[in-house]
């Protein structure tokens, strides 16, 4: 059996120490699966979705797929032909989640993201499941949207904060948790 991961610097496994710890190749140990982690570090749901239907149309195969998504408010646009990723943390961004980002519209472009993604994995056969991870613990979420994560999105999973490393990317006992 192969499986897909997908997703940001979680997934990616960003800050451990080795990468056999994240909780995708945990995992893959357990169920005796060849793994595929195609994660990357500041990923938004829009780069997770195209790297997903990439990996398809290139023609590698997989049996099962585990899109992990990332924070709402992370996006991305073609700007003067560039491709722009916005996160909150970025400078040239600010101006974005000052005038125009709303959480409406964080919610619609993570659902959009979703429905897209399950249109097309059940169109060519694939199964899936979907999780939603973030670095933070609940309390540092609140400002995030938190408790609108928790009514709508049944995948959403935060960390303590004794399960996070110096960056706030989980650590080895908390993907360990996560598999």
């Amino acid at each position: 059996m192969k499986i897909l991961f997908a997703g940001c610097s979680v997934t990616y496994g960003d800050e451990l120490e080795d990468l056999s710890d994240r909780f995708s190749d945990v995992i893959g140990r357990e169920l005796n699966a060849e793994v595929v982690n195609i994660a990357g570090k500041g990923l938004s749901n829009d780069a997770i979705v195209r790297k997903i239907i990439t990996y398809f149309e290139e023609g590698n195969v997989a049996d099962l797929v585990i899109p992990c998504f990332t924070e709402r408010s992370r996006t991305e646009s073609f700007v003067n032909g560039m491709l722009l990723r916005f996160q909150s943390n970025r400078k040239y961004a600010q101006d974005y989640y000052k005038y125009f980002y709303t959480d409406e519209v964080g919610q619609y472009n993570y659902d959009k993201n979703q429905y897209f993604l399950e249109v097309f994995l059940r169109s060519i056969g694939v199964p899936f499941r979907l999780l939603s991870l973030r670095k933070g613990t609940p309390t540092e979420a609140k400002g995030y949207g938190y408790d609108q994560y928790k009514k709508t999105d049944p995948y959403f999973i935060t960390f303590s904060k004794d399960q996070k490393l110096p960056k706030g990317h989980p650590n080895t006992e908390a993907h360990r948790i996560l598999a």
